[in-house]
């Protein structure tokens, strides 16, 4: 019944894609910690961290206090979350927050893509006279992606400069309209 459990919640998986640029990232952590302590992240690699999942039970199960009902109760109405976490920093490795996100994306709990303004990349993109390329189109490019997973419209959130989230606003609305 558990496994079926897990199924049922890998299947109905929110996607929240986490957009930030700079000390945006700030503000996408806080996402992250907070889907953290509800204990609602579906990992990547398809295995599913819901509270007690990953515990040893034993062959006697004890009566469950009013407390511990109410919180089972909380969780029964958490929507399990998938997250995509895209970071645009100049170079990675002045990137805050650094080994707390590559580690997360190591345990497979978000998906971590991040996009180097100083890149060699970019400074070629510059002396060819073409556009830098950032976090936000990074996320135009993987859109399609994002929707096709059989799980409904991702859910949006982006924190940065505003030119970044202009274009947010521009990428999401197009997707919604097609």
């Amino acid at each position: 019944q558990e496994n079926q459990q897990q199924q049922q919640h890998q299947q109905f998986a929110q996607d929240i894609v986490l957009v930030a640029t700079g000390s945006g990232i700030a503000g996408v952590m806080s996402v992250i910690e907070h889907a953290q302590k509800l204990d609602t992240i579906v990992s990547h690699d398809n295995n599913i961290s819901i509270s007690g999942s990953n515990s040893n039970t034993s062959p006697v199960v004890p009566q469950p206090t009013v407390e511990q009902q109410q919180q089972q109760q909380q969780q029964e109405q958490q929507v399990p979350v998938r997250l995509h976490v895209y970071y645009g920093c100049r170079r990675q490795d002045d990137m805050p927050f650094r080994n707390e996100l590559q580690e997360l994306h190591a345990q497979g709990k978000i998906r971590l893509t991040v996009v180097e303004s100083c890149s060699t990349l970019n400074r070629k993109r510059k002396t060819e006279g073409k556009d830098k390329f950032y976090a936000q189109h990074v996320v135009e490019r993987d859109l399609e992606a994002l929707t096709r997973n059989g799980h409904g419209e991702p859910v949006f959130v982006a924190c940065g400069n505003y030119q970044m989230l202009d274009e947010m606003r521009r990428i999401v609305g197009k997707s919604k309209a097609s």
